[in-house]
């Protein structure tokens, strides 16, 4: 291969089959319906087009609004299709990414199959979730960057620029990869037409985020995540009237301040225990076979020549990305920083295929001191690679085979195996929220909490077209455990007009009213005036 020049049709070729089997794979074990959490909020927004938690994720919804028109199952199910479809999408520009960088097709296909049944990609690939999608984005600018610095056609970098600017609506961590773009342009001395297009590309596709941004807020839905913030504005030092601004609104939640607090303010501690469990996943997902295979990969990529061609730029861009997104990951105070990572496993991936091109070129060169025969040396050392990743893979067998037999992830263990996705039980979120949604009236206010909160306005405005039914979170992050004062007035003002439910009763309005149960599996407790 050339690789001065752009992927040839057999590439193109083997990309489709790695999607075709990715796809297979999780659509075999996607989640079949109606999740919990942040997965249920995204099933629902995707189709009511509200704005979700920050930092909105317009782009993601149109997405699913997209899928949500496809002829067949239900639109819980498409939403969860559009994660296995960014999931195998992101093996097919692994595999191409290898494949420019290395020049061996067959160790690119293992370095896809490698990301294919990592636990925690495959674990976001079949539940609604942004991660896949977002690491699609950082594949798709990656390859492109990658496919303009070995053809100098300007379109691949505008194209890379429009990408990374409707990441925005995707997810945000993917622009961390800018910085290094920003780099590799530099010592790829690009010209200023290069520039000017990536700059163009770039424009674009925030214009267009921004204009769908704007769009939802537009639609002012209201199962969508600005009116919950409305109800307990008091708690982020705001009055309800403020998020009549579209900008307060917008600002907001793609600014993340009800979250701003958990970055870049913990300690040394909580550094350490970042990276620590960053570390820990890696090598548990991955296996120490493959983690230590990347680690060569680094070395590799910064030194190895491929067809006399030197590719420490293209090490300084990927090196870079996962630099970039890893030191805000590093200060980052959040529950679920694994599913954080799964960007950072594209890079991850590419390493290790790069670690076994370098290991079979070491071994390769080996032969060939005794003078043996270049395509025999070769063959060698890709055997040697190969039996490398039989033996990494090994461990994993059992959990692929018995998943995709049984037709559902069983390789979770047990923080995972109940939310967002309950593998057991995957009747459990729609059966509860159908239960709430059947016994409250239509003009009913629920604090319902947020595992079930979004579930219960999937059954009550996608399914039945109960609108009048709002759902709100009691408390949600940065309300500190204490129902706000607005959200106490929010009560005062419609406690004569709207029957009101709480799933949990907040300390700090107990003495306030009186609460009468309700007899579901799920508790509810009905405000009495």
């Amino acid at each position: 291969m050339n690789l001065n020049k752009t992927v040839t049709k057999l590439d193109l070729g083997l990309a489709g089959l790695v999607f075709l089997l990715g796809m297979g794979l999780y659509v075999r074990t996607l989640a079949p319906g109606l999740l919990l959490g942040d997965s249920g909020e995204f099933q629902v927004l995707a189709s009511t087009l509200g704005i979700a938690h920050n930092t909105g994720y317009p782009i993601y919804l149109l997405l699913g609004k997209l899928l949500s028109w496809l002829p067949f199952q239900t639109i819980a199910y498409k939403v969860n299709l559009l994660s296995a479809l960014a999931a195998a999408l992101t093996l097919s520009e692994v595999y191409l990414i290898g494949r420019h960088l290395t020049g061996k097709r067959l160790l690119s296909l293992v370095g896809s199959l490698i990301l294919g049944v990592n636990a925690i990609f495959w674990w976001q690939a079949v539940i609604a979730e942004v991660y896949t999608p977002a690491a699609a984005f950082v594949g798709g600018v990656l390859l492109l960057v990658i496919l303009w610095g070995k053809t100098s056609r300007p379109g691949y970098l505008f194209s890379a620029g429009l990408v990374g600017g409707l990441s925005l609506g995707i997810h945000t961590l993917v622009a961390l990869v800018a910085p290094a773009v920003l780099l590799y342009l530099v010592v790829k001395k690009a010209d200023r037409k290069a520039w000017l297009l990536a700059l163009a590309g770039g424009l674009a596709g925030l214009l267009i985020f921004t204009v769908s941004f704007f769009a939802l807020d537009a639609h002012n839905d209201p199962t969508g995540m600005p009116a919950n913030f409305r109800v307990h504005a008091s708690a982020y030092g705001l009055q309800p009237e403020d998020f009549n601004s579209p900008l307060t609104r917008i600002g907001f939640i793609f600014f993340s301040r009800q979250w701003r607090g958990q970055m870049f303010s913990g300690t040394a501690d909580d550094v350490n225990s970042n990276i620590q469990t960053y570390l820990s996943r890696t090598m548990s997902t991955f296996g120490m076979v493959f983690f230590a295979l990347a680690l060569i990969g680094v070395v590799g990529l910064l030194s190895r020549k491929v067809e006399q061609e030197a590719r420490w730029r293209e090490g300084l861009l990927l090196l870079g990305s996962w630099l970039g997104m890893a030191y805000f990951l590093a200060n980052y105070r959040v529950g679920d920083l694994e599913v954080f990572f799964i960007p950072l496993y594209v890079i991850v991936s590419v390493l290790i295929v790069e670690g076994m091109a370098s290991l079979a070129d070491g071994i390769e060169s080996f032969f060939r001191a005794f003078h043996m025969r270049k395509q025999v040396c070769a063959m060698l050392g890709s055997l040697v690679a190969l039996g490398l990743f039989v033996w990494g893979a090994l461990p994993f067998r059992e959990a692929v085979q018995k998943s995709v037999h049984q037709g559902r992830i069983t390789f979770l263990d047990e923080s995972r195996m109940y939310y967002p996705y309950p593998v057991l039980d995957p009747g459990y979120p729609y059966r509860e929220a159908k239960k709430i949604a059947d016994k409250v009236e239509d003009n009913a206010i629920l604090f319902i909490d947020w595992d079930l909160l979004y579930p219960v306005c999937y059954v009550a405005h996608v399914e039945e077209h109960r609108t009048g039914i709002a759902c709100y979170e009691p408390l949600p992050f940065g309300t500190n455990g204490r129902f706000p004062t607005s959200a106490i007035e929010f009560i005062r003002q419609n406690v004569d007009q709207r029957p009101i439910y709480f799933s949990s009763i907040p300390d700090n309005i107990k003495g306030l009213y009186k609460f009468k149960q309700v007899g579901f599996s799920y508790h509810l407790y009905k405000l009495l005036k």
